[in-house]
């Protein structure tokens, strides 16, 4: 109909600009938002999150993070765990049911969000470790590496937060892995 009547027509200029939009303008802004950044550092001191959770002030100021993503849970299990591996081999079975118990069995009252595998593996360790009344140390890795993972992430969204902005911040400055006070 162009080469015929010897005129444009707009719709089709409408129509190649709304494709312009979805095949190229689209693509390229979801590329962008979900390209990863370093999900290690805060926003301008490169503080880690493992640096976060050594700190007293850095982990309040985190479980309250947490308490305000309704993910607690998970700093719960974590420490528990990391409590947990310090133990006495005669202490260890005991607080392994506990922490099964806790956070690992389905339906607990902080039950954090491994897979069924996981789930299955720990419950596995737990009667072998009740039957033989010793808990190896490797028993809850598995689930302990997935929780690290949710607690980096909800760390790169605490280092963006403004109660890391107006209150870590300004409360500690990190010098070589040490705390001073300011």
């Amino acid at each position: 109909q162009v080469h015929e009547r010897g005129r444009f027509c707009w719709h089709y200029f409408l129509i190649l600009a709304n494709m312009v939009q979805f095949v190229i303008l689209i693509p390229l802004q979801l590329r962008y938002s979900y390209q990863p950044e370093n999900l290690n550092s805060g926003a301008d001191e490169g503080v880690s999150y493992l640096q976060l959770l050594d700190s007293e002030i850095g982990r309040q100021l985190f479980k309250a993070h947490l308490c305000n993503e309704l993910t607690i849970e998970n700093y719960l299990f974590y420490s528990a765990a990391i409590q947990w591996k310090g133990l006495q081999e005669s202490d260890r079975v005991e607080k392994f049911e506990s922490i099964y118990n806790d956070f690992i069995a389905t339906g607990s009252p902080f039950e954090i969000n491994v897979s069924s595998n996981q789930k299955d593996d720990v419950f596995e360790a737990l009667t072998v470790a009740q039957k033989d009344g010793y808990a190896p140390e490797d028993a809850l890795d598995s689930c302990l590496g997935d929780i690290m993972e949710f607690l980096r992430g909800s760390s790169y969204r605490f280092f963006r937060s403004d109660l890391y902005k107006d209150n870590y911040k300004q409360t500690l400055s990190i010098v070589d892995g040490n705390e001073e006070r300011l």
